[in-house]
């Protein structure tokens, strides 16, 4: 199998990486097949680069602001970063965004502090929320009564828009949808630790006695399997290389 060949970079981006932040590996993994892993330090946390120079970065440290923080400095360990992407999965807030599908945002705002902010691409694109929550559904609906036009909820991609304009630095988002509008996840609410990892023993021990959940955990597992490969096939066909 050949290796993979470094991407261009992406347009706009300044002398450096792009870099890529997500949550948790699994959204990365079709998108960082063929590039190299480096170790880390922090417990839940992946960080991936391609090409020689290590142009292209990807890093992954958790759920939420904190763990935005931390990813992004796991990047920036690598050298100057010249474009950051926010990417990763995201609830639907409409019923036309269909779980597996994925969708670059144009703008989005913080429903904690109310911070707007945006993001390049070449099209109009979906309107995000971040929240600082798992939203259930009667949350989403709630979200978009308050924000009406909205299309996605997501945990991260708020705090990453702020750390690109304090760097001034191009930012690009990109989300997968996880779980339709009026879907609710299983609750990782509990084994989610304060730093945003998540507590994976305690998340498999509390399900694995409860099999009335099973067939949503597996359906979250397939679901957000698609909108991760689904995530770089979005990419791949846009005129953003990759």
């Amino acid at each position: 199998m050949s290796r993979p060949q470094p991407p261009a970079p992406l347009p706009g981006a300044r002398p450096g990486a792009s870099a890529v932040i997500a949550a948790f590996p699994g959204e990365l993994a079709p998108l960082v097949r063929g590039w190299r892993r480096l170790g880390t330090n922090a417990p839940g946390s992946g960080l991936w680069v391609l090409g020689s120079e290590h142009r292209w970065v990807a890093a992954c440290a958790g759920s939420g602001a904190l763990a935005v923080e931390r990813a992004f400095t796991l990047a920036a360990s690598q050298g100057p970063l010249g474009a950051v992407v926010s990417y990763g999965l995201a609830g639907a807030l409409r019923t036309g965004l269909k779980p597996g599908t994925a969708h670059w945002v144009s703008a989005g705002l913080s429903v904690d502090s109310g911070a707007a902010w945006s993001a390049l691409h070449p099209a109009k694109g979906a309107f995000l929320l971040t929240s600082p929550r798992i939203e259930p559904a009667e949350g989403k609906a709630d979200l978009l009564r308050r924000f009406p036009g909205s299309d996605l909820v997501d945990m991260e991609a708020g705090a990453l828009a702020r750390l690109a304009e304090k760097q001034r630095l191009p930012f690009y988002c990109l989300k997968g949808v996880s779980d339709g509008a009026e879907e609710s996840l299983p609750d990782f609410t509990p084994f989610l630790r304060a730093d945003g990892t998540l507590a994976l023993t305690s998340l498999v021990t509390h399900f694995a006695v409860r099999p009335n959940n099973w067939k949503k955990l597996i359906d979250l597992a397939r679901v957000s399997a698609a909108a991760a490969k689904a995530m770089r096939e979005t990419w791949m066909r846009s005129n953003i290389p990759i």
